[in-house]
């Protein structure tokens, strides 16, 4: 057994240093938070979850139907799931591009249909980039003013020209991704 998705990855230098710069200035806050490592920056364009090896070798077929152009998008702000008042999930929103990484997250959904591999469907996918997962309520106020201080800056931009279909090993200090499949996306 597997536990699966699909992605695009974060790696542009300047993007990651502009990343982690917030993300340790959310750990100074001494709010439970547990950050994204610069390994594991990435946009889910679908979860599929446990399973079977051979349903693995399925979803890179369903990968291999995805054709597209490199996408070109802007990190721009930060916010929370579901809300600023009982954050979840601290992440920095996508600007530019947005557009053009929905249509893409759309065409993954329709060849995992295609290829009948379930996943945890979106309702009304937003692209966005997770930065970490508030554990508690310990200094929740000190986050949304730094939230509220930071909902403009602005991270840089990033060049997205793979789909990755990755695994998620859980291990007790957090996750780590390993690819299992490449699509290119052109030009």
């Amino acid at each position: 057994m597997k536990r699966i998705f699909i992605a695009i990855d974060v790696k542009t230098p300047q993007v990651v240093q502009k990343i982690l710069e917030i993300e340790r200035s959310l750990e100074s806050l001494e709010v439970p938070i547990k950050t994204v490592e610069p390994e594991n920056l990435h946009i889910t364009l679908a979860f599929i979850g446990e399973v079977e090896d051979d349903l693995v070798e399925t979803a890179k077929e369903a990968l291999r139907e995805i054709k597209g152009k490199s996408i070109m998008a802007e990190f721009h702000g930060i916010g929370a799931f579901p809300n600023i008042t009982s954050p979840r999930v601290v992440w920095a929103g996508v600007k530019g591009g947005s557009e053009d990484i929905i249509q893409l997250q759309r065409k993954v959904e329709s060849a995992l249909k295609i290829y009948k591999i379930g996943f945890e469907k979106e309702r009304n996918f937003i692209p966005h980039l997770t930065l970490g997962r508030i554990k508690g309520r310990k200094n929740i106020d000190k986050l949304r003013t730094f939230i509220e201080k930071n909902a403009d800056i602005f991270f840089g931009i990033e060049k997205f020209e793979e789909v990755k279909l990755k695994e998620s090993i859980l291990t007790p200090k957090g996750p780590i991704y390993k690819d299992l499949f490449v699509q290119k996306l052109e030009g």
